[in-house]
């Protein structure tokens, strides 16, 4: 977990607000230069063919449909930063990056486990007054359910298979996502407590940065091109800010980057250029 976890989202959201004002902006201009040239050319005027103007007609034609082209691709990568920041302003997920992660993974277990316990009363009720759908609806309202009557009432009208309540795979559902939640509390409670690892093969070092919440790989100098793709094949990507490939923590990231680093390191050892990736076992 990262205690600079809020400050980078704001940082992302401010980078991608200045993207957006920039792309805006040179969609905007590029569309006003486009405007002066088309201005320039009188309304409906072919181009004259053999005329002293015809290579001007056709040079501002070209520069007309390139700044129009730039200003519509300027325009729709300021559409794009902008859907990039509305997701992440309504992101709601839970980052293991997050220092408060556990505290809300907690508090979300306990909404789907009060959820769950919630529907079970409920359909317990529905089945019980499924022949008497008014008493049915007064015995929800009168329960600690804070239904609607809207709502209440819809759970005595059948789906479209027939079925009161809630149904079968509504409850499976978030039984599902309540056991994932408290399999990823119990991770984020080890990593939480955990500390940071070092390896080292030949040259290259391999941390296991808890305090980072990251697996890293570093290199004494830039390694060649196939490494480097094979790094992102395997997850990686560069980090110029700590000078190392990586991705987050886990045991997995853990075994590959150590796997991959001891490989490169025995090519190192007899003399072999590292042109080539090797493979890593899953």
């Amino acid at each position: 977990m990262r205690s600079d976890f809020y400050e980078r989202r704001t940082a992302r959201l401010e980078r991608l607000r200045d993207l957006i004002s920039k792309r805006e902006g040179e969609s905007e201009r590029a569309y006003s230069a486009s405007r002066q040239v088309s201005d320039s050319i009188p309304f409906g005027q072919p181009i004259l063919v053999g005329h002293h103007s015809e290579g001007r007609h056709r040079r501002d034609l070209a520069r007309i449909d390139s700044l129009m082209r730039k200003s519509v691709e300027a325009s729709e990568a300021a559409r794009h930063h902008a859907r990039s920041a509305a997701a992440l302003k309504s992101n709601t997920s839970i980052s293991s990056d997050d220092p408060e992660a556990v505290t809300r993974l907690r508090s979300k277990i306990e909404q789907l486990e009060a959820y769950q316990k919630s529907m079970v009363a409920i359909n317990r009720i529905v089945r019980k007054y499924k022949a008497d759908k008014a008493a049915g609806i007064a015995a929800l309202l009168k329960g600690e359910f804070q239904l609607s009557p809207e709502y209440a009432e819809g759970l005595f009208t059948p789906d479209f298979a027939g079925r009161i309540g809630f149904a079968a795979y509504q409850l499976s559902n978030n039984s599902g996502n309540l056991a994932r939640c408290r399999q990823r509390l119990a991770q984020l409670e080890q990593l939480s407590t955990a500390t940071d690892e070092e390896a080292e093969f030949g040259d290259i070092r391999v941390v296991n940065s808890a305090t980072d919440n990251r697996t890293q790989i570093f290199f004494p100098g830039k390694p060649p091109e196939p490494v480097r793709s094979y790094l992102k094949s395997l997850g990686f990507k560069w980090a110029p800010t700590v000078g190392a490939w990586q991705r987050h923590r886990s045991n997995y990231a853990w075994h590959i980057a150590k796997e991959y680093a001891a490989s490169l390191a025995a090519k190192q050892a007899i003399g072999q250029p590292l042109q080539s990736p090797c493979e890593v076992a899953g």
